[in-house]
């Protein structure tokens, strides 16, 4: 009963009645199928009011051509099949419903052709859109298929290129150039992937209309959707986009440990300080460090991963759409977001000084044990009873920097795991690749 129901759904929304409603003339079709098996019977019996009001449906399309109801036709009619078995049926019951079957597929052969014949005439929307803001390149993609023809009218406040790829093939069909008003129509040769690419100049404000005419009516039933996946690409790739991104160097192949005594045992052994020279590669702008300070001398799971962490965050972020890294501020805020929630895990109780050094000199001077307010070193970056964190350190052309790290409890010993990573600016690439879903 399933097509059936289907049938009655159909005639239901576009507001006619699915059955007659004449209780003498539903008495004498029920009469007419009396003598079949009881669910033969009902079956049976729907079946010439409901291919009625397919008629019906028919001459409500003819009267205004709208593409809602000519859709619903088109879903409708590989529901107009009589699915009975019949075989088991006695000879008299078999002719009766032999007659029904044929009455049902006629009907369904008859609309099968008659919406072969109106598919020529009719147009599909693909985009539909009004007084839509676009302030930078904007797609529309769509599945075609071979001999599809395809309408696309396109108006803008200001000018705007539109082109028109086959992504599949990775070809440009049609390019135009710096224009408000567009109006243009073509034959898709072969079934693929198509994108229309709008590129504005600034913001401008515009109205699209892609329609479709379908050469088979299979193509309007099994319309395809289309994904899109943003991957790295190369310089000669189609349509790559290039942008400004990062390169970032891991400069210890394991965390650098070490042990700074409390001011009270380093008396007798150890010292409460170390020097760390950090030597920076060419062209780096950038370090970002990783301090895990600790009054336990184990070592943890996580130490080691601050630069495979940062660069699992880096691909997200890369991969979110965002030129990452065109100018000073963005690349601020970019540093600034990987090392947000990559901190190194915290203790209450570990804590120390940290001192940046430019000089080599005053390094050694922190290193014999002068007093700090004597030494030159960077206040900015320097941190004091800092525990367990991440930084940044502008490089501005330095070639080695050293880190001072003090510490200046009496009565505990801290242990220090670092991790430094060295930045760099590099020219990345990056394409979008269409599959259907």
């Amino acid at each position: 009963m399933r097509q059936l129901f289907r049938i009655m759904m159909f005639v239901g929304l576009i507001g006619m009645a699915g059955c007659n409603s004449n209780n003498e003339q539903k008495v004498t079709i029920l009469e007419k199928y009396a003598s079949l098996p009881e669910e033969y019977a009902e079956y049976c019996s729907e079946w010439p009011s409901l291919l009625e009001s397919v008629h019906e449906i028919v001459k409500s399309y003819e009267m205004v051509k709208e593409v809602k109801i000519y859709k619903g036709l088109v879903e409708l009619c590989p529901t107009i099949e009589f699915t009975k078995d019949i075989d088991g049926l006695s000879a008299e019951h078999r002719l009766i419903c032999q007659k029904v079957k044929n009455s049902v597929d006629s009907t369904r052969v008859a609309l099968e052709n008659y919406l072969a014949e109106e598919l020529a005439e009719m147009r599909f929307s693909l985009n539909d859109v009004k007084d839509y803001l676009i302030e930078d390149v904007t797609e529309s993609v769509h599945y075609l298929n071979k001999g599809t023809k395809i309408y696309y009218t396109i108006k803008s406040e200001g000018q705007l290129t539109l082109k028109i790829h086959n992504t599949d093939a990775k070809t440009t069909l049609k390019t135009y150039s710096n224009k408000s008003y567009i109006c243009d129509s073509m034959e898709i040769k072969n079934s693929a992937i198509y994108l229309f690419e709008l590129l504005p100049k600034g913001g401008v404000y515009v109205d699209v209309n892609i329609d479709a005419r379908y050469a088979e009516i299979d193509h309007l039933l099994n319309q395809k959707t289309v994904s899109r996946e943003r991957v790295e690409g190369k310089a000669n790739d189609f349509r790559v986009t290039k942008v400004d991104g990062v390169k970032m160097q891991n400069l210890f192949e394991e965390p650098r440990k070490f042990t700074l005594r409390s001011q009270g045992k380093s008396m007798f052994s150890g010292s409460a300080r170390a020097t760390i020279p950090i030597q920076i590669p060419a062209g780096t702008t950038d370090l970002l460090y990783s301090l895990r300070i600790s009054t336990n001398e184990g070592s943890r799971s996580s130490d080691g991963n601050f630069d495979e962490n940062l660069n699992a965050t880096y691909k997200e972020v890369k991969f979110m759409g965002r030129t990452v890294y065109e100018s000073k501020e963005r690349r601020t805020s970019l540093l600034r977001e990987l090392l947000y929630g990559n901190e190194p895990p915290r203790e209450e109780e570990a804590y120390c000084n940290v001192f940046v050094f430019t000089n080599s000199a005053q390094a050694k001077k922190f290193q014999d044990g002068a007093g700090t307010t004597s030494l030159s070193y960077n206040i900015d970056l320097s941190l004091l009873g800092t525990q367990s964190c991440n930084g940044r350190i502008p490089c501005n052309g330095m070639r080695t920097i050293y880190f001072g790290f003090e510490n200046e409890r009496f009565r505990y010993s801290n242990y220090l795991w670092l991790e430094v990573v060295a930045v760099t600016p590099q020219t990345e690439y990056y394409k979008y690749i269409y599959r259907v879903d």
